[in-house]
């Protein structure tokens, strides 16, 4: 697709003399944004469905909420959450893409918010070690996902489980945003009594598909949150049950309220 990465590497040099780009996501919130950012962060006024999660978001969000912000992306959910959180908001962003985080960090800059927010460039999982991931590249936003079958061409990166992550950082999240591209089966499993324990409110993108395809039950993944106490979920502003989740294929965004 010779016309996207053109597109690409347009963005990257016209970062690079200093073009910054202005989104106004809604009528009352604009943001800076490095020029990889743009479309993505316009998708969540254009595109029904990504409005209808951030108006999610924003219903649930409170003044100085800790946002642990697990596949973070160019950052737009630490932006929303320091947007609703105010000035004692405080955000974890976890993000495994080198160059998703440089887009990351430019967007924080841009709009003052670094002081509030700290990165860690790393997968989140079961355990610590290290995962063989892929990127999507150019074409992909440069997101990593963890492939449904062998692939020669993945790379590695570090991995850590949610429990070590906050035994270093000592952050007390009071919500936490899981998208990791159906990964999620790991990290949740692993991490159901911390989750039990902490009771964060939980913003999570189920990619039913994709772990289903990497053999994953997602059922599985609602009955570990009914588990650690979690029984109230929301999609699209309203109540679902497993029932209307099956009907999707789990392919939904939810919010998981202890």
């Amino acid at each position: 697709m010779p016309g996207k990465t053109f597109d690409y590497l347009q963005d990257r040099a016209a970062f690079a003399i200093g073009s910054l780009c202005v989104v106004k996501v809604t009528d009352e919130w604009s943001v800076r944004c490095h020029p990889l950012a743009r479309r993505h962060f316009e998708f969540f006024r254009t595109d029904p469905l990504q409005a209808k999660e951030l108006t999610s978001f924003f219903k649930y969000a409170h003044p100085g909420m800790h946002l642990l912000d697990i596949g973070a992306h160019y950052g737009f959910f630490a932006l929303a959450a320091l947007r609703s959180g105010g000035p004692t908001a405080r955000v974890l962003c976890v993000e495994p893409s080198s160059k998703a985080v440089q887009v990351l960090r430019a967007n924080l800059e841009a709009n003052g918010a670094k002081r509030n927010v700290e990165i860690v460039q790393t997968a989140l999982g079961d355990t610590d070690g290290t995962l063989r991931m892929l990127t999507t590249g150019p074409f992909g936003g440069d997101y990593m996902v963890v492939p449904t079958k062998a692939r020669t061409d993945t790379v590695s990166v570090k991995v850590r489980s949610l429990r070590s992550l906050l035994e270093d950082t000592s952050f007390q999240p009071t919500h936490i945003k899981v998208d990791i591209e159906g990964y999620e089966f790991e990290l949740l499993q692993a991490a159901q009594d911390l989750l039990s324990a902490l009771k964060p409110l939980l913003y999570l993108e189920l990619h039913g598909q994709t772990l289903q395809a990497r053999g994953k039950d997602p059922a599985t993944i609602i009955e570990c949150l009914r588990r650690a106490g979690y029984d109230s979920f929301i999609c699209e502003n309203q109540a679902v049950d497993d029932r209307t989740m099956a009907r999707s294929s789990f392919n939904c965004r939810l919010v998981c309220i202890p």
